[in-house]
């Protein structure tokens, strides 16, 4: 398929232009309506690179853990923070806005919850001799059992399973076990 070169004057909105026949068109393979061409190079990139999803991660975890304003603060105002931080941590101007960050952390929070609640879970059950890694190693094969699909986020996991939000508190009879349960860090890279 050749291209053209030439393009349209920014000063052209093709929303004022006469909605006639497409043809040769498809449904859905026009421009957007509304945009002039120097409109499309300011949009937000459309995929998340995993740097970008570790610095949504490390600034909503700095954020939630200002001990001044992290629990008091209402929903927009938080993620005013998060979105700052951000920001701040890709070295880039403004670029994505409040509901990108937040469509973006829902579904990461979420397995993230997800992958730490097995953890956990195998943690509890830990055999003897088995240590930390050994634990992690078996709750990312359950995860992809009960889930369907591979853990992806365990740079970020390591993060947030330090955070308050997803310690658990120990019910009294974890706390008389025998082994102790430390929240110590092992490096998952290795996995």
């Amino acid at each position: 398929m050749q291209q053209t070169t030439t393009q349209p004057p920014p000063e052209i909105v093709l929303e004022t232009q006469a909605g006639g026949s497409r043809k040769g068109k498809g449904k859905g393979k026009g421009k957007k309506k509304g945009k002039s061409v120097a409109d499309t190079e300011e949009e937000p990139p459309l995929w998340w690179t995993p740097d970008e999803e570790y610095a949504l991660a490390v600034a909503w975890c700095g954020a939630s853990k200002n001990p001044t304003i992290g629990n008091d603060m209402r929903r927009v105002g938080f993620w005013e923070v998060v979105l700052v931080k951000f920001h701040t941590l890709m070295k880039k101007q403004p670029y994505r806005n409040i509901n990108i960050l937040s469509s973006k952390w829902t579904p990461i929070s979420r397995r993230c919850t997800k992958f730490n609640d097995i953890f956990m879970r195998l943690e509890s059950q830990r055999q003897s001799g088995a240590n930390d890694f050994d634990v992690y190693k078996a709750a990312r094969e359950q995860y992809q059992v009960e889930m369907g699909h591979a853990f992806e986020f365990e740079k970020i996991w390591e993060i947030v399973r330090l955070d308050p939000k997803w310690n658990k508190t120990l019910t009294s009879g974890e706390a008389q076990s025998k082994r102790s349960h430390s929240s110590s860090s092992f490096d998952v890279s290795d996995a």
